[in-house]
């Protein structure tokens, strides 16, 4: 193989590579389009209260959330102030959202957009792994286990609404 041919199959593999990673982004892209596209969809604001008086109406449903921050577990874990609970409704935040929300503290109005979830054992095992909450999984299922979470794409600092 000539050094001419040899230097063209590495150019050609390194476009083929750049066009695979730019397929991978750009779907990547659209799944989490569409995901957040499903949750702007969700209706109503709700209350914590709402999702924690009757969870099955809205378990797998993604919803819009209005709430006061009780308590800041992790950069990525929070409790949302309720009535219906002592400890409050559990907010997992996505890497997007994460990001997006910037550092949040208690007493704080937030706006929510996600997908309501039970959480049992096996849930916050792979939320762990996937997300790094920085909070033990032993501590997270002693307050909130076998109760509803939401798994949020967006959350935004707010001001309260009236309804």
């Amino acid at each position: 193989m000539s050094p001419y041919q040899r230097q063209r199959l590495i150019w050609l593999t390194w476009v083929l590579a750049g066009f695979v990673l730019c397929g991978i982004l750009v779907l990547r892209g659209v799944a989490l389009a569409q995901t957040s596209a499903q949750v702007r969809h969700a209706g109503p604001v709700r209350s914590s209260d709402d999702i924690l008086e009757a969870p099955r109406q809205y378990l797998h449903q993604p919803v819009s959330l209005e709430g006061e921050i009780a308590r800041v577990l992790s950069d990525r874990v929070l409790a949302l102030r309720s009535r219906a609970a002592r400890k409050g409704l559990l907010v997992v935040l996505s890497d997007e959202a994460a990001l997006r929300a910037g550092p949040l503290a208690e007493g704080q109005t937030v706006a929510i957009l996600g997908v309501v979830r039970p959480l049992n054992r096996q849930e916050a095992i792979n939320l762990e792994a996937q997300y790094r909450l920085q909070v033990s999984i032993s501590s997270i299922l002693s307050g909130y286990a076998d109760h509803p979470y939401i798994l949020a794409y967006e959350a935004r600092p707010s001001t309260p609404s009236t309804r």
